[in-house]
């Protein structure tokens, strides 16, 4: 898989528009879209930002940019992280949303 597929099926994977991973990176919308669709490769710099924002290791996209193969354990340890990540990213959503909640029954029993 070619990096620009990969970051576009990960960016998609995380329900990630492409303007949200442009303005996120601060990469024009524009430039990735070229990199997505393989008309541009991305320098380094860019790759890190895009890695960031999709919480992703750098490491990852520099062995698709290298052709170099990850390990099925590999991948599977990355996946699991990834999961990690977005099940405490979900707690903490849950835990805000209940914040605001009761902010709003406080105000307006008051």
């Amino acid at each position: 898989m070619h990096i620009g597929r990969s970051i576009k099926y990960i960016r998609e994977a995380k329900k990630i528009s492409l303007g949200e991973l442009a303005k996120r990176a601060s990469i024009s919308a524009p430039m990735i879209s070229l990199i997505e669709s393989e008309k541009r490769d991305p320098s380094f710099t860019t790759l890190e930002r895009v890695a960031s924002v999709l919480d992703v290791p750098f490491d990852t996209f520099v062995a698709l940019v290298a052709n170099k193969p990850v390990t099925s354990d590999q991948a599977s340890d990355r996946i699991a992280s990834a999961l990690k990540t977005l099940n405490e990213a979900e707690e903490k959503l849950g835990e805000y949303l209940d914040e605001i909640s009761n902010e709003r029954s406080k105000r307006t029993n008051t």
